[in-house]
């Protein structure tokens, strides 16, 4: 499997898209891409362990894996330093006047809430925040950072780094328990378990919390097009429901294609517990990761494809297309093997004015986009050709050999009918001889003779 990384980068402020209405950005033109180490099961072969890799030099062909390509520098909101204020505003208001002193000793009397940084900084290996400060609102805020720097690579006692994905480059991210489908072969890979729960507690309903579906890495055979595909996604503590969208084919085999969405919280009464509170839930086909993975990040199709057209006007340069930004899954149906797969997601943030936050005073109200992943999986000419080989070909001849054996039991059978009336048609022949000589001397028959 091949991770796609796409920044987006933004329009610095003083360009005239980045208007009142709307903000624009541009998605840039190569992407940059991580490797996945195959998954690891342990003795116990329920359990999987998931951990990734990244390796930027490697495919070598790929120019967008190279050191130049990472190091590019991109204009993008500094996503701390948002999610600080955002988390803030929501949990503290009262604190606000403090976090604005604090951002201005923490990033040096910044110009914008938006940074120019390095494309691999941002993504593995960090940027520097600087906690060796002296005032008082700089220490306070520190001090919260420092409480909370799981996620944050420790440099020194003061010294911390931030990206999106450092901290889970080569690490175990997630343990699975999943069926082996010996007692029922449609429950092979059904996570039964994630890391040592058989529920989630991040939401505030029991259907929600529900962990359904397999880990995305095996499926169970004998699908159809009245199927739905569960996968749960340990990213988005959730499970995606993927529905059957047509036939297709693949490199020569028949298979069924799949589509997924982010649903919509907001009409549906399923989804409402994914809702950030009772009396506020996101538009359509948007969703919310507070609560999973205490960061402020809103999650959305690529280009807001299937999301609200609200959100979608509020950001110029958004240019959804269903071939380019979909979910979607492709099997074999018959073994439940998939043939190709994209996973999509683009991680955005709410930006709207901040009165208390001296550089968020005039800034537009806009969802605003950071990135997006684009995780494919195609299957390659070996396994294409083991499953023509070991599969369809061997299922081929036994259906050659079902059709000769019925062919040749019709046959038998045939003969056998034409057999039975040759021989009762010459039975009736030489059954009654009397009776036939008597007809050729002109004689009456004893038959003749016994009506009365």
């Amino acid at each position: 499997m091949v991770r796609t990384f796409l920044l987006l980068p933004t329009s610095p402020p003083q360009s005239p898209s980045l208007s009142e209405d709307s903000c624009d950005t541009n998605v840039p033109s190569s992407p940059y891409i991580s490797s996945t180490i195959s998954l690891s099961h342990t003795e116990d072969s329920c359990a999987v362990v998931r951990t990734f890799l990244f390796l930027p030099t490697s495919p070598p062909q790929s120019p967008s894996l190279s050191e130049d390509s990472c190091g590019t520098n991109v204009f993008i909101l500094t996503p701390l330093l948002k999610a600080m204020v955002l988390t803030v505003e929501k949990e503290k208001p009262g604190m606000l006047s403090l976090v604005n002193k604090a951002i201005k000793a923490l990033y040096r009397d910044p110009e914008s809430v938006f940074m120019t940084a390095p494309v691999r900084d941002l993504l593995f290996d960090g940027v520097v925040i600087n906690c060796t400060l002296t005032d008082f609102a700089g220490k306070a805020i520190c001090t919260q950072l420092k409480a909370n720097a799981k996620d944050m690579e420790r440099v020194s006692e003061d010294i911390f780094k931030f990206s999106f994905f450092g901290m889970q480059n080569g690490s175990l991210s997630s343990q699975f328990r999943v069926k082996r489908g010996i007692k029922n072969i449609t429950d092979i890979g059904r996570v039964v378990e994630f890391n040592g729960q058989k529920k989630l507690s991040s939401w505030s309903g029991e259907k929600c919390n529900e962990i359904l579906g397999t880990d995305g890495t095996i499926f169970p055979p004998f699908l159809t097009s009245e199927d739905k595909i569960l996968v749960f996604s340990p990213e988005l503590c959730r499970t995606i429901a993927a529905v059957f969208e047509r036939p297709t084919t693949y490199k020569g085999i028949k298979g069924y294609r799949y589509t997924a969405t982010l649903g919509d919280m907001s009409s549906n009464p399923n989804e409402k517990c994914f809702c950030p509170t009772e009396d506020t839930c996101l538009k359509k086909g948007s969703f919310e990761l507070s609560r999973c993975a205490g960061a402020p990040l809103v999650v959305t199709l690529p280009h807001m494809y299937e999301t609200d057209e609200e959100y979608l006007r509020s950001v110029i340069g958004q240019h959804p297309e269903q071939s380019k930004h979909e979910i979607f899954m492709e099997f074999e149906p018959m073994t439940g093997t998939p043939l190709g797969a994209r996973r999509r997601l683009q991680f955005n943030i709410f930006l709207h004015k901040v009165d208390k936050i001296d550089l968020m005073k005039e800034v537009p109200s806009a969802l605003l986009p950071i990135f997006w992943i684009n995780e494919g999986l195609e299957l390659g000419d070996k396994f294409v050709n083991d499953l023509n080989n070991n599969l369809f070909r061997t299922l081929n001849i036994l259906s050659g050999v079902q059709w000769t054996m019925i062919g040749g039991g019709l046959a038998l059978a045939v003969g056998a009918v034409l057999l039975h009336y040759k021989k009762r048609s010459g039975f009736a022949t030489v059954s009654n001889p009397l009776s036939l000589a008597a007809k050729s001397n002109g004689i009456p028959s004893v038959e003749g003779s016994l009506r009365y």
